[in-house]
């Protein structure tokens, strides 16, 4: 990745994207997901000597959607292959993050509230090289405040703990549809992975033992 990362109020509107704001949102909070939607890809991250700074901004109304979501813009350049963790964090809203791919074609990851509380937290191999745009903005309409925002390189730790992420939402969506074996399989790696890492009272560790008690209690036992 090149430094110096660029920040700005953006005069480019999200409706420029081929995925609109508005629909991105609609799609994403409709669907109660609030997992990362771009796959972890689990590789060693290349050497890169480049951490952003603290990104200190701040949702007011100067910028908008259609539906009333405040938004700020930030650039980086990121190669091809490099793995990737983007945190958003916020004392003020329920924070949702998004990155958009260089030339804006398409949104390839968002997130809601992967790191803790009710901050958000992407995962991810860049697929390609060039400017990404990070989204900041908060899920629920009509929200403003402080935010922070950083990115760095991922360590094998930040891409197990996406990786239990996505298998606990997988669970999740499995088990109300009957498939419990499988269900209860991807909850307990995702539990596992929890426990490893962010240990037993870690609240993550608790939402996966409380998908696995939910898969049980289906299945009567």
């Amino acid at each position: 990745m090149k430094p110096p990362p660029s920040s700005h109020r953006s005069e480019r509107s999200w409706k420029t994207a081929p995925i609109a704001f508005a629909g991105f949102c609609t799609v994403f909070i409709g669907s109660g997901n609030s997992a990362v939607i771009a796959t972890p890809v689990l590789v060693a991250p290349q050497a890169s000597s480049h951490v952003s700074p603290t990104i200190t901004g701040r949702l007011d109304h100067t910028v908008s959607d259609d539906n009333g979501r405040y938004y700020e813009t930030h650039t980086f350049e990121g190669n091809a292959g490099e793995v990737l963790s983007i945190e958003l964090t916020s004392d003020d809203f329920d924070a949702l993050l998004a990155l958009i791919s260089p030339n804006w074609e398409e949104i390839v990851a968002v997130d809601n509230d992967g790191a803790d509380g009710t901050n958000a937290r992407i995962v991810i191999t860049l697929p390609t090289t060039g400017t990404y745009t990070i989204a900041a903005t908060s899920y629920h309409m009509g929200e403003i405040g402080e935010y922070q925002l950083e990115w760095r390189m991922a360590t094998p730790a930040d891409q197990e703990i996406a990786l239990a992420t996505k298998l606990d939402q997988q669970a999740l969506s499995l088990y109300p549809t009957g498939h419990y074996d499988e269900a209860e399989l991807l909850s307990q790696q995702s539990l596992a992975i929890r426990e490893a890492q962010l240990g037993k009272e870690h609240p993550d560790t608790a939402q996966s033992l409380n998908t696995l008690a939910a898969i049980y209690y289906s299945m009567d036992r």
